[in-house]
Parts: C-alpha cells; structure tokens; sequence
C-alpha cells in the first residue's frame, strides 16, 4: 500500500476502510513546556500564539488530526481544570434534592433506547474534519530555532490541510 495523505488517512479510517497505518490523533499535551519545546518556540512566542505553536508541535510529531488544542487560562496558571472549572455546580443543594434530581435522569435503557450511533458518529467525524479545516500548520516550526530545524530538517514551510 502506497503511504497515504493525513485526509486520506482519516477519511479511509472514518469509512473503516484499510489505511497505510494507525492514524495518530494529537491534542492530548496539557503541558505548554513540552509543546514549546516540541515546537523549538519561546515563552513569548507560545503566548503570542498558543494555537500556533501547539499546532507546529503535533505537525512535528506528524499527527493526522487534532481533538483540540489546550491552552492554559494564563500565563501564570497552566492548570485545566479547578475550583473555578465547575460552572454547571449548584451549590447550597440539599442532600434531598440532589437524590431527587438523580432520581429524574432517564434510566440506562432509556438512554441506550434513544441513541442514535450513526448520527453520534457522524457529529463525531464532523467535529474531527472541522479541527482540520482550513488549519494552516507549520512544517518546520515558527522560527528558525535549532529545535524547528532539527524536527524536519527545513527552514518555516507552511502546508494547509484542507478538507474541503
């Protein structure tokens, strides 16, 4: 088998046809330090563009698709998840009314009743192309530091993936 394209890949994979290899989905680095160095990029210049560079970082590591990027809230706190994240919390709730909203959830079967596995699938397919329109990615990184050289041995080249 010939070495297929990223979209040839993940739509040879959405359709459950053969493909070259696995498809290697990134997005998964919650640690900007790592993500800075995979893309040879700056503090300042991660913070310029923390999309950017996390976008450089899985091209280097020649991902075929992205779940999302992760961007910390600020500089100072790169944490994801926190006291502040539970937007959804009721708090004040009685132990009585907590029971009695889970009481009210649909049951399992109902949920499994009423679930639909080709539409979940296909909202699921389109939220992977969607990460992938139109994405500019940089090749050999946002700078010419010796990191972006090193990872593919080129100066900046930009390469748009495009599934239109």
């Amino acid at each position: 088998m010939l070495e297929m394209t990223r979209k040839e890949r993940l739509e040879s994979a959405f359709t459950l046809q053969t493909t070259d290899r696995t498809p290697i989905l990134g997005g998964w680095i919650a640690c900007p330090e790592y993500i800075m160095e995979l893309a040879g990029a700056t503090y300042d210049e991660y913070w310029a563009d923390p999309v950017g560079v996390s976008i450089c970082a899985y091209d280097i590591l020649d991902t075929d698709g992205l779940i999302g990027v992760f961007v910390p809230r600020n500089r100072t706190d790169f944490r994801c998840v926190d006291h502040n994240s539970y937007a959804h919390a009721v708090s004040g709730i009685t132990l009585e009314d907590t029971i009695k909203r889970i009481d009210d959830m649909p049951t399992p079967e109902k949920i499994i009743g009423n679930f639909d596995i080709d539409s979940a699938y296909e909202n699921f397919r389109n939220s992977m192309i969607g990460m992938q329109k139109n994405v500019e990615i940089c090749s050999g990184c946002l700078h010419n530091g010796e990191q972006g050289q090193k990872s593919r041995g080129m100066a900046i080249s930009v390469m748009k993936i495009s599934f239109t």
